[in-house]
């Protein structure tokens, strides 16, 4: 039998590279900004991604308006030492924002990724008061 010739594959999302992931998140025209910055963060959760999450996007976030949710959010995220991430957390916990279990989870996880799941967890919060006070 003949064989044929070889069709070109097309790219596998395993085989980009990190900035080509967050590329294509990030250049997503249907999210907004919020939701491109909390996707982006779950190329980190498998534990294969050892670049700070930050220092990735700090190029993306800072063409955003500073006065923003997402950039405020990012920055004063990306500020804070890993004490002042713990006691966020559990602040978050004590005023049900997050379950004890999210606060586990960040506890039981390396300082950075501590410092990128506390941001996430802003972000969706922040999300969901700008939805309700919409609906008001």
């Amino acid at each position: 039998a003949a064989r044929r010739p070889a069709m070109p594959k097309r790219q596998r999302e395993s085989s980009l590279t990190l900035q080509q992931r967050i590329e294509r998140i990030m250049s997503d025209k249907d999210d907004d900004v919020g939701s491109k910055l909390c996707t982006a963060s779950l190329e980190w959760d498998d534990g294969k991604v050892h670049e700070d999450y930050f220092a990735v996007l700090k190029p993306h976030v800072e063409k955003l308006d500073a006065d923003s949710i997402e950039s405020q959010l990012f920055f004063e995220s990306e500020a804070k030492d890993d004490e002042a991430v713990l006691q966020e957390a559990h602040f978050l916990v004590r005023s049900n924002t997050i379950g004890e279990e999210d606060e586990a989870e960040m506890k039981a996880a390396a300082p950075a990724d501590r410092k990128r799941m506390l941001f996430v967890l802003l972000m969706i919060d922040a999300d969901e008061e700008e939805v309700v006070e919409g609906e008001e």
